[in-house]
């Protein structure tokens, strides 16, 4: 477009004129009407633009290029892909400037060009349909938030909801501070209850400890007096053992004393023997000579007496035939006879224990008797032990309760201490409340005095901004009008806007018309400038107002601030001077109740009828000794009926027993009948008859022979006898030798069982002695017991008092430590306070009653000015708008509003109240100034401005007022694309791209209006 100012982009509907804006968006912002992928054409996978433009006298390059998505084989589409490159022109070509990231080179790119997309398109594109997307909105709170968007204020509205979400995050954490604080409160006002709780539970110890150290002296007493009796215990159990083993060695001394004598006796009787011992010595030498004759005669006889054994085991085998026939029945004789005399021991025995259960009968009725004493004494003794153990838990809880009562008197007292000292500045408290309340009052009315400052200085602000704005009107005017005269001049009496001659009346007339018109300019530009003078002298009183009121009303926030803060610790004032008179009335009870015992009523009485009826139920002591004895008793008695019962199962055995022998014993006499016969044939010999005779022949021959081994055996049974005269040849030796020994050493024996006999008397005179010191050791083994569990629950009791004191310490800390804490966390939640004050201030100024008003407010009177120059150009003076920011209710109020009123002609009418083509005037109008407004706010050069099918709703007067007004700012704009389809518009601009559709896409053809065409000018081939 190099060489075009204005310049028309014509076509019919569906040709691509649109298309062609699209694709400069796109290329530079990437962001068009429509997606990314829906603007490649059909048929196509990508498409490509490659834009050239200038900013000041650099130039620049675009490419930006898309590929489309690809539809996957499962159905689904992946990720299209962008390129984009950025180049800058220089002696050599294009050099790339672009960074790595398309990101970083967007970024680059709306840093040169100084806006966004967002504001490219409100301040230098007016879309299609969008023209009048302020002035049409119905209301006032839609056309705010148009500006808002124009303006881009979203930041505003971020900041804002960021600090009401952290003004609500503060207000959450100072409510549960508070509630902290209020616990802590709690907690720290009970130090001084703790600290006496924890004396008085010092106070317990140290008595618990003295007590502890009476009961370890009181032990160790009773432990040293049973550790001696135990040693005394002990020293005569050795006693005893040195007693019996004494008396053991007297028996063996005795024995010993007695084998003494017995071996000097025997020595004596054999030295008296010594005549018989060596004639016996004599016999014994004669038998052994015999002896030796028969051996001679030893082989002959073994002959014979070889056959003779033969016949004699032969004998004898039948013998044993017969031996084992009358053995067998001996056998059974004997079981027999066996089984009558165990039937006679048995019959003794049932006697003897039939007469030892008749003297053992009575033994069970004086254990039954014995029993029921017991069980009286065992009743008796229990009801002791529970009245006693009842006893002493009725003393346990009386003492219970009028510790009890002293405790809670104590707790009372201290009570009454700590609410006498946190009643103390109750007064303080009520005169600082009403201080508060004060300041609040005050507070709201220099509140109201201060809002209604603000609107002051809302209003001299918008005075002062239209005072100014005025004036720069004027002065752009009589600029403007200065030109145009200094062109009347230049241009040797030629029209510097219609180019025709005027003559000297004409120019007369012009000079005249500019005299008049530039003295009302400057008349207007002083009383713009007064005006001016006017509004900054009141905003700055009207400011100078406000920061006193503000000073008074930090001042009176701060008093007003601890107002709950006193109401609260008022009403727990009031808590506390209630719960001190209560306390005061429970402290005078419990005194009373102490000074007449009155507590533990029944457990007095029941006390005292369980001392009644101890009185009356006996010596304790006494009955335990009875007990004992008759336990003896019944334990022997235990014992006795124990045999009882033994005899009484050994009686039905044996009774069964006997009768069993009685029935074996009718086959006695015939066993004893058949022995008889069996012995007659064993003695007669009535049987081997022949080996009988054979052997009494044989019998013969030996004694023929002389030997036989009788008289060997008579003579070896000489000689056995006779050799016993050598052992008493030796111990008559033996006797001649230790005789004078033996008699020394039972000397030697008496002497020490003498001895002995004194030791023994010595030893049985000290066990005596122990005896009678060791009665005692039953008394001190339970005083030493009552000693131990005395140390035991002093002990307990020091424990207990222990870890009552190390839990009011702990308590104590724990409130000592809410205490310093309590401090702490009220700084906090002043410093909270302050700064969720802060951030709710914070968003409201941030709001739409805030910053975003003021913004909006300044930028009110720049568009007004701006539009109703454009306004003045394009209706010969005849239309003017205006915007109200406030009207007045039928209540008589003032809201806050943004309504459009345009005068003409015909009087001042709201916006809605005009036709189509004079809406579109001012649509035009007020979107050339918001475009202005938006770019000097964006810090951008706006150099183009783009009009998008904006002649609809014209006639044909409307239209000419439209190309007139779009003349009037062409000065304005380096460049003007009007994009239209309507045939009559195309000829009234002085360049035109008519553009049409072909198969290769949109085609672009330029023309100026002088007839000369250029074809083929741009093809948009992917659009």
């Amino acid at each position: 477009m190099d060489g075009l100012h204005v310049v028309c982009l014509s076509g019919h509907n569906g040709s691509g004129k649109s298309a062609l804006l699209d694709a400069i968006t796109w290329s530079l912002w990437g962001k068009a009407r429509i997606p990314d992928d829906d603007l490649i054409a059909q048929g196509e996978t990508e498409m490509l633009v490659d834009l050239l433009f200038q900013l000041g006298t650099q130039q620049y390059r675009v490419v930006r290029r898309r590929q489309r998505g690809r539809t996957g084989p499962r159905g689904g589409s992946a990720v299209g892909k962008s390129l984009l490159d950025l180049q800058i022109a220089d002696g050599a070509g294009w050099r790339p400037i672009g960074e790595g990231s398309l990101r970083e080179t967007q970024t680059q790119i709306d840093g040169l060009l100084r806006m966004s997309y967002s504001t490219f398109v409100n301040a230098s594109f007016l879309l299609q349909g969008r023209a009048d997307e302020f002035t049409s909105r119905s209301t006032p709170a839609e056309r705010k938030q148009v500006l808002a968007e124009m303006l881009d204020l979203s930041e505003y509205d971020d900041l804002e909801r960021r600090a009401r979400e952290r003004a609500r995050k503060l207000n959450d954490e100072l409510i549960g501070m508070r509630g902290v604080i209020g616990q802590l409160e709690l907690q720290a006002a009970q130090v001084d209850q703790w600290r006496l709780l924890l004396e008085s539970a010092e106070a317990r110890v140290a008595e618990a400890t003295r007590q502890q150290q009476l009961a370890e002296v009181a032990q160790q007493s009773a432990a040293e007096a049973h550790r001696h009796l135990t040693a005394q215990a002990a020293k005569r159990r050795e006693l005893q053992a040195q007693l019996q083993s004494l008396r053991a060695a007297q028996a063996e001394r005795e024995r010993l004393i007695a084998d003494r004598r017995k071996q000097i006796a025997t020595a004596e009787a054999l030295l008296a023997r010594s005549d018989t011992i060596h004639a016996g010595m004599a016999e014994l030498a004669a038998a052994r000579t015999e002896l030796a004759r028969l051996e001679q005669l030893r082989d002959q006889y073994d002959a014979l007496s070889a056959r003779r054994t033969e016949l004699a085991q032969q004998f004898r085998d039948m013998r044993d035939e017969q031996q084992q026939r009358l053995s067998k029945l001996q056998q059974t004789l004997a079981q027999l006879q066996q089984a009558a005399d165990r039937r006679g021991v048995l019959g003794e025995t049932i006697a003897h224990a039939e007469q030892r259960l008749r003297e053992l009968r009575p033994i069970h009725a004086e254990r039954e008797q014995h029993l029921v004493e017991q069980t009286g004494l065992d009743a008796q003794l229990a009801r002791i032990a529970d009245l006693e153990r009842r006893g002493f838990e009725l003393r346990v809880q009386i003492d219970q309760q009028r510790n009890a009562l002293q405790t809670a008197l104590d707790e009372q007292q201290r009570n009454l201490r700590r609410l006498a000292t946190q009643l103390r500045d109750a007064s303080r408290r009520r005169e600082q409340l009403a201080a508060a309340n004060t300041a609040a009052t005050e507070l709201a009315q220099i509140t109201t005095v201060v809002q209604a400052l603000r609107d002051d200085e809302r209003a001299a602000q918008a005075a002062l901004a239209k005072a100014q704005a005025d004036g720069e009107r004027i002065r752009a005017a009589l600029a403007k009008l200065q030109a145009d005269r200094a062109l009347l001049v230049a241009g040797d009496g030629i029209c510097p806007i219609c180019r025709s001659e005027l003559g000297d009346h004409g120019i007369a007339e012009l000079e005249s018309h500019y005299d008049e018109e530039s003295a009302a300019l400057q008349a207007q530009g002083r009383a713009a400038a007064q005006a001016a003078t006017e509004s900054q002298a009141q905003l700055r009183t009207t400011r100078a107002a406000i920061k006193q009121q503000e000073q008074d009303l930090e001042m009176l926030r701060r008093t007003a601030a601890a107002a709950e803060t006193l109401a609260a610790q008022l009403m727990q004032d009031e808590r506390w001077q209630a719960e001190h008179q209560q306390a005061e009335a429970e402290a005078a009870t419990l005194q009373a109740r102490l000074a007449a015992a009155d507590y533990a009523p029944a457990q007095q009485a029941e006390s005292l009828q369980i001392s009644t009826e101890l009185q009356k139920l006996g010596d304790p002591d006494e009955l335990r000794h009875r007990r004992g004895i008759l336990g003896e008793r019944l334990a022997e008695l235990e014992q006795q009926v124990g045999e009882i019962q033994r005899i009484e199962g050994a009686l039905e055995t044996q009774y069964h027993d006997y009768e069993t022998l009685s029935s074996e014993l009718t086959k006695l006499p015939d066993a004893e009948a058949a022995v008889a016969a069996q012995q007659q044939i064993l003695e007669t010999n009535d049987f081997a008859h022949d080996i009988q005779t054979e052997g009494r022949q044989l019998k013969e021959q030996i004694e023929a022979l002389g030997y036989s081994a009788a008289a060997v055996t008579v003579v070896r049974a000489q000689i056995e006898a006779l050799i016993r005269w050598e052992l008493e040849e030796r111990e008559l030796a033996l006797a001649e030798r230790d005789l004078t020994g033996f008699r020394a050493l039972l000397a030697r024996d008496e002497e020490l069982q003498a001895k002995d006999a004194a030791e023994l008397a010595r030893l049985n005179s000290e066990d005596a002695r122990l005896e009678i010191e060791l009665r005692g050791l039953p008394q001190v083994e339970a005083e030493a017991r009552n000693a131990t569990a005395a140390l035991e629950e002093a002990r307990r009791q020091l424990r207990v008092a222990d870890r009552d004191r190390a839990e009011k310490l702990a308590n104590l800390q724990r409130a000592e430590h809410d205490a310093e804490k309590l401090a702490a966390e009220r700084a906090r939640e002043q410093a909270l306070a302050a700064r969720q004050a802060l951030f709710g201030e914070l968003s409201e100024a941030l709001g739409k009653k805030g910053v975003q008003a003021m913004l909006i407010e300044t930028a009110i009177p720049q568009i007004e000015d701006e539009a109703n120059r454009l306004l003045s150009r394009m209706t010969d003076n005849q239309m003017h708008l205006s915007f109200e920011m406030q009207r007045d209710t039928k209540k008589g109020d003032t809201v806050e509003t943004l309504d459009i009123r345009i005068a003409d002609t015909l009087g001042t009418r709201t916006y809605d109240a005009f036709s189509g083509g004079e809406a579109m005037r001012a649509n035009f109008a007020v979107r050339v100034a918001l475009s202005r407004l938006l770019a000097r706010r964006a810090g951008a050069r706006l150099e183009t401005l783009v009009i998008d099918e904006g002649f609809g709703a014209l006639d044909a007067l409307g239209r000419e007022r439209m190309v007139e007004a779009i003349t009037s700012v062409q000065n304005d704009f380096k460049r003007i694309v009007v994009i239209t389809h309507i045939d009559d518009l195309r000829d009234r601009f002085p360049a035109l791209i008519e553009i049409t559709k072909t198969p290769a896409g949109a085609a672009g053809r330029s023309a100026d209006q002088c007839g000369m065409q250029h074809a083929n000018s741009a093809i948009l081939s992917g659009l």
